[in-house]
């Protein structure tokens, strides 16, 4: 057997991976981190995972000052309301519009 079988031996196959199979080599002589740039990508990933974690504090931030301004919007039935007021309205403008000069004709008579 190799040294990479006595290596990995406490390594249970993954099923389907062909019997024989070694891990690349990452040139790193296989002492962690295995791969020379990896210093690089594990700082870029902190430094993004920094970043991420200040902008999910700015969305909690946005979403408590929605929470607390939410009495202050118009539900459905507020906006269903103003609506049926404002018809009731101009119905009434438009049919006093049409009957006053009628009325207004007769009481001058």
């Amino acid at each position: 057997m190799s040294e990479n079988a006595t290596r990995y031996e406490n390594v249970t196959p993954i099923k389907g991976v062909r019997e024989g199979w070694e891990p690349p080599d990452l040139g790193g002589g296989g002492e962690p981190p295995d791969n020379p740039g990896m210093e690089a990508r594990v700082a870029k990933l902190e430094e993004i995972a920094e970043k991420t974690g200040d902008r999910l504090s700015r969305i909690e931030q946005d979403i408590a000052v929605l929470k607390s301004q939410a009495p202050n919007y118009a539900t459905k039935a507020d906006v269903s309301e103003a609506k049926n007021s404002i018809i009731m309205w101009v119905v009434s403008a438009i049919l006093l519009a049409q009957v006053l000069p009628a009325i207004l004709k007769a009481v001058g008579q």
